[in-house]
């Protein structure tokens, strides 16, 4: 016969705090490509170009950028951020937004412009 341990239900309806470090953790990971996309954002919004693509192609296109430019500035933000240097850890995600800002559109940009050239070519333009 098999014995039946009782389980109460406190067991799974017990909050179940988040350790502080787990959540500097996440922060910190999670803020940059929030600033990336922000970026992205703040670009299409407030400071259009003359012949910016749309924003579904930024943000898209931002997806790959971001992985890109953010992977190897995660260990500098982990590090300034245990030491307590806030100043870094802010110029850091400031240069991030502003990587958000110019890069997705210059890119995407250069992608339609290829496509294009690509069209003219196949069509013998």
């Amino acid at each position: 016969m098999a014995i039946q341990k009782k389980v109460s239900l406190n067991f799974y309806l017990k909050p179940n705090p988040m350790d502080p470090a787990t959540l500097q953790n996440l922060l910190i990971l999670a803020c940059p490509f929030l600033a990336f996309f922000a970026g992205i954002v703040i670009r299409k919004v407030a400071l259009p170009g003359r012949n910016s693509p749309p924003m579904y192609q930024q943000l898209l296109l931002g997806i790959p950028i971001c992985l890109i430019v953010i992977s190897p500035l995660l260990p500098l933000l982990q590090s300034s951020a245990s030491t307590s240097n806030f100043t870094v850890f802010l110029v850091t995600v400031g240069i991030i937004m502003e990587h958000g800002m110019i890069v997705p559109e210059t890119a995407t940009d250069q992608l339609n412009k290829l496509r294009q050239r690509g069209r003219h070519s196949a069509l013998g333009v």
